[in-house]
C-alpha cells in the first residue's frame, strides 16, 4: 500500500456510532511534468514519494504517500474546494448551509478515508471498470489490509467506479455487504456497506419510501389499474431495486438482501404482482433470460435500455447485465 489511509482522531468512536471508512477511487494529478508518467504507476509513484517537483518547497515535511492526509487537511482547512468532499460532508450531516472549518474538522476526526488506486491518474482519463479492470484488481489485496487494519463497520463508496471493482472483486472480500442507502443523493455516486457488521434493519416507513423510489411513478391509488397507468418498466423497476440494494441476484435467480425486514418481505414482491401482474420471482427472471421449451436457459434477453446519464451509468448497466449472464 502506498498512500495509507487518513485515519481521524476520535475514529475508534465512530459516526453515528459506527468506525466509518470512506473510499474513493483515486488521487488527481493536476500538474504536468516530465515525471508525471512515473505517478501514474502503482510501481512508478514509489519512486517519486520525495521527488514530486510540487512538494520542492516542502522536502523533508510533505511527500506523495502522505496524500490522503494532505487533501483532507486542505479541505478542512478551507484551502481547496474539493466539492465531493463538501457534498458527502453536507449530505451525510444532514446540512444544506455552507459548513464551518470546525464542523468539517470534527466530522472528518471521526471518519478514515482512502482512495483504491495506489497510484495518481491523469486529469480527466480515467478509465472506468470494463476499460480497464486489471488496474482495479490490483489495488484490491491493499484494500483488503485497509479493511484487516481499521476494522470498520460501515464503508461509504464514492463513484461508480470505484463500486464496479469492488463489487466484481467482492469474493475476494468476505465480510463487506452492500447495505440500502436511502435517499440517494440526487448528483453524488454514493454506495453503502457493511463490513462484518449486522446493521439495524430498516423501518417499515423506510421502506415504504424506499418502494415508493424503486416504482417512482406510482401515485397512490385505489385500483390496480391506475397502478399500472404510473409504473415505471418492471426492467427498471428491477434494476432501482437492484441500485438500492433491496434485491440480490444469487446463484441465478433474484432474492430480498437479507437486510429487508422479514416481516415486510413480501412488500416488494407484492407490489411488482400488483403493477405487473407477476405469478412470482421466476417471472423476474425470464424478463432477462431466454428459455428453450425444456426450460434450459439459452442466452440473456436484450435489455430495454435505462438513458443512462454519463459513462459510469452506461457501465453500471453494462455491470448489471453481466452479474445476470454469469449467473446462468
Amino acid at each position: 500500500m502506498f498512500f495509507p489511509p487518513r485515519i481521524g482522531s476520535y475514529y475508534q468512536d465512530g459516526f453515528q456510532g459506527y468506525r466509518t471508512l470512506v473510499l474513493g477511487a483515486h488521487h488527481v494529478c493536476l500538474k504536468e511534468c516530465e515525471f508525471k508518467h512515473l505517478c501514474c504507476t502503482p510501481e512508478g509513484v514509489k519512486t517519486m514519494d520525495y521527488k514530486c517537483p510540487c512538494y520542492e518547497q516542502f522536502a523533508g515535511v510533505l511527500c506523495l504517500h502522505d496524500s490522503n492526509n494532505i487533501e483532507i487537511e486542505a479541505f478542512c482547512d478551507d484551502e481547496a474546494g474539493y466539492p465531493t468532499y463538501s457534498t458527502f460532508t453536507k449530505f451525510l450531516l444532514g446540512r444544506k448551509a455552507p459548513l464551518t472549518i470546525e464542523e468539517k474538522i470534527d466530522f472528518w476526526d471521526h471518519l478514515a478515508f482512502a482512495n483504491l488506486l495506489q497510484c495518481f491518474v491523469p486529469q480527466k482519463v480515467t478509465p472506468s471498470y470494463a476499460e480497464c479492470p486489471e488496474l482495479y484488481d490490483q489495488a484490491i489485496p491493499d484494500f483488503v489490509q485497509i479493511l484487516d487494519q481499521l476494522k470498520p463497520q460501515v464503508v461509504y463508496v464514492w463513484e461508480q467506479i470505484t463500486y464496479n471493482a469492488i463489487m466484481a472483486n467482492k469474493d475476494r472480500l468476505p465480510g463487506l455487504r452492500q447495505e440500502p442507502l436511502f435517499p440517494e443523493h440526487p448528483t453524488l455516486q454514493l454506495y453503502k456497506f457493511s463490513y462484518e457488521t449486522e446493521l439495524p434493519t430498516m423501518t417499515v416507513a423506510k421502506i415504504g419510501e424506499i418502494l415508493h423510489s424503486v416504482f417512482s411513478k406510482i401515485a397512490l391509488a385505489k385500483t390496480p389499474d391506475a397502478y399500472r397507468q404510473n409504473v415505471v418498466k418492471p426492467e427498471r423497476a428491477i434494476y432501482n431495486a437492484l441500485r438500492y440494494g433491496l434485491l440480490d441476484y444469487l446463484e441465478g435467480r433474484f432474492v430480498l438482501n437479507s437486510n429487508f425486514p422479514e416481516k415486510e418481505s413480501g412488500c416488494f414482491l407484492a407490489t411488482m404482482l400488483v403493477c405487473y401482474q407477476f405469478d412470482g420471482w421466476s417471472d423476474m427472471d425470464k424478463l432477462f433470460v431466454k428459455y428453450n421449451k425444456s426450460g434450459e436457459p439459452i442466452n440473456l434477453r436484450k435489455i430495454r435500455r435505462f438513458k443512462p446519464d454519463s459513462v459510469d451509468d452506461r457501465d453500471r448497466e453494462a455491470h448489471f447485465k453481466q452479474a445476470i449472464f454469469k449467473a446462468h
